[in-house]
């Protein structure tokens, strides 16, 4: 009896420790400063341990409490209520957040100092039997902010009992439910494949995925519009949207990035101002907010703002109307930390204009704010 006993108290040891995986494998961080320590499942709960030690270089929380920019010795640390889980493959389920300990939960905020070391832990859904691969979304990467997003991670939770399958008929073949996006990423200037990390997200979906040679691969969820980031070092951020319709729709989308290079020139397609007036509109903030990041990335690169106009009025208002405006993005980019000698603003009111047609679309192509590269 005391043998029989022993030897079930080992097997019953032995399943929880199956249950528990230490340091898992994770294939990419979304902050390099936050390392998952431990996983464990329990049987309601997939509990994970952080640790974020916070490095003596002068980075401080952006206002919402999702990400970093230069500027103080702390940072302003917190926990998204809407993060969740996404299981990798199968059916790709998402598991809900449950709680947070050690940090506390947006919209409250903790003051991390430089050199500070901090410990929290998560809890979500207990994942099904048999995941043992998935992505943690904390938040959406935009504008700067950095999530405290985990991609590919890796945990040992084997299907126990595996349940017997009805075999289908020939009749009956099965129904794919994702919308397949695929693509190679090319260097726009050489047509070179390249490696680069590529994001699509909806208000309640999202994807992520680094290139092999080049080629990606993505399975999203049908009747949903998403949002699509492609990026990579050297290179300018380049964004756009799909909208994904039918399951089992296949789609190809090919991008091309431009490289990081002086003399390259990129247009602000999303910089709008009130009419007739330099004042700019919150809608703009997104597109500049992506020009501010590039420049704290590259922190050596110098930048000329160019400021253009339609054909219609009187060119001497235009000219000063494109000037006022290009200031104005320069205020704003210098508002956000970037040194005022690293952008040179000119306004060439209607002198350049892309064509003279009359049509109100023409004309709005027309009005238009664009950056060159000057130094890097």
């Amino acid at each position: 009896m005391k043998k029989s006993f022993f030897v079930y108290f080992l097997s019953i040891i032995g399943l929880c420790q199956a249950q528990t995986t230490v340091r898992p494998f994770v294939k990419e961080v979304g902050d390099p400063d936050v390392r998952m320590t431990r996983i464990e499942l329990t049987s309601k709960y997939t509990i994970i341990n952080f640790t974020i030690v916070k490095q003596r270089s002068g980075l401080r929380m952006l206002p919402d409490g999702r990400g970093f920019s230069l500027g103080d010795a702390t940072s302003e640390i917190c926990f998204r209520p809407d993060a969740r889980l996404r299981e990798i493959g199968g059916r790709q389920r998402s598991y809900k957040y449950i709680k947070v300990e050690g940090v506390p939960e947006d919209p409250k905020k903790y003051q991390m100092r430089g050199g500070e070391k901090l410990e929290f832990t998560v809890w979500f859904e207990r994942l099904d039997e048999g995941v043992e691969a998935f992505d943690l979304l904390e938040c959406k990467n935009s504008n700067g902010y950095t999530c405290f997003n985990f991609y590919g991670v890796e945990c040992k939770n084997p299907l126990r009992n595996r349940p017997v399958l009805p075999r289908k008929s020939a009749e009956d073949p099965p129904v794919p439910m994702e919308v397949i996006v695929r693509g190679t990423v090319y260097n726009a200037k050489t047509k070179q494949s390249i490696e680069a990390s590529l994001l699509y997200s909806s208000a309640s979906d999202s994807a992520a995925a680094r290139t092999v040679g080049g080629k990606y691969e993505l399975k999203l969820t049908p009747k949903t519009k998403y949002s699509f980031v492609a990026s990579e070092k050297g290179y300018f951020t380049k964004s756009d949207s799909v909208n994904v319709r039918i399951a089992g729709q296949t789609l190809t989308r090919d991008v091309y990035l431009d490289p990081l290079e002086t003399g390259a020139k990129v247009t602000l397609s999303n910089v709008y101002f009130d009419v007739s007036l330099a004042v700019l509109r919150p809608e703009s903030f997104p597109e500049l907010d992506k020009l501010v990041v590039l420049m704290q990335e590259n922190p050596l690169i110098k930048i000329k703002v160019e400021g253009h106009t339609d054909v219609v009025g009187d060119y001497d208002s235009n000219l000063e109307l494109s000037r006022n405006r290009v200031k104005s993005v320069k205020e704003y980019l210098v508002t956000k930390g970037i040194a005022a000698a690293r952008i040179e603003v000119i306004g060439y009111g209607s002198s350049r204009p892309l064509n003279r047609n009359g049509s109100p679309e023409d004309r709005q192509k027309n009005r238009r704010v664009e950056f060159v590269v000057t130094e890097i």
